[in-house]
C-alpha cells in the first residue's frame, strides 16, 4: 500500500496501490496531499461527513478528491484520517482533520486524464494527474 510521485510534463501525477479499493481511496488522498505541500495544523480538529456516489469507480476517486480539493480551497481545511468506506459506486463515512497551516502547491483539480484502474491478485493501482 502507498503512493509514489510520477513525472508529468505540465501537471502532477501520482501511483497509488492498495490491497482494496478503501485503502486506494485513502492513499490517493494521502500522495494528494503530499504532492500538494499540505500541512495540517495542531489546532482544533474538524469532522466532516461524506457520502459520495457515481457512476463508476474512477468517477467516485475523481468526487472523493474533488471535495478534499475543495475543503483545501473554500475552507482551509486539510484531513489526515479517513474513516470511510468505499464499494464501485458509492463512498461514505467520515474524514477527520484540522486548519491548514500550508499548502505550497495547490491543487486545482483532480483529472480524468489517464485515469484507470486495475485490479489483480489482491491489489488495486491507479494513476491520478492532477490540474496545478
Amino acid at each position: 500500500m502507498g503512493f509514489v510521485e510520477i513525472e508529468h510534463m505540465a501537471d502532477c501525477a501520482i501511483r497509488v496501490w492498495a490491497p482494496d479499493l478503501t485503502s486506494l481511496f485513502v492513499e490517493a488522498a494521502r500522495g494528494m496531499n503530499h504532492v500538494a505541500g499540505a500541512r495540517i495544523g495542531t489546532g482544533p480538529r474538524v469532522e466532516r461527513g461524506l457520502v459520495i456516489e457515481a457512476a463508476d469507480t474512477e468517477g467516485l476517486l475523481v468526487s472523493f478528491l474533488t471535495e478534499l480539493i475543495f475543503a483545501q480551497e473554500s475552507d482551509k481545511l486539510g484531513f489526515d484520517v479517513f474513516r470511510i468506506r468505499v464499494s464501485d459506486r458509492k463512498a461514505t463515512g467520515m474524514l477527520v482533520g484540522a486548519r491548514l497551516e500550508t499548502l505550497a502547491r495547490p491543487i486545482k483539480a483532480a483529472t480524468y486524464h489517464n485515469l484507470g484502474m486495475s485490479r489483480s491478485a489482491g491489489s488495486y493501482e491507479t494513476q491520478i494527474v492532477f490540474d496545478v
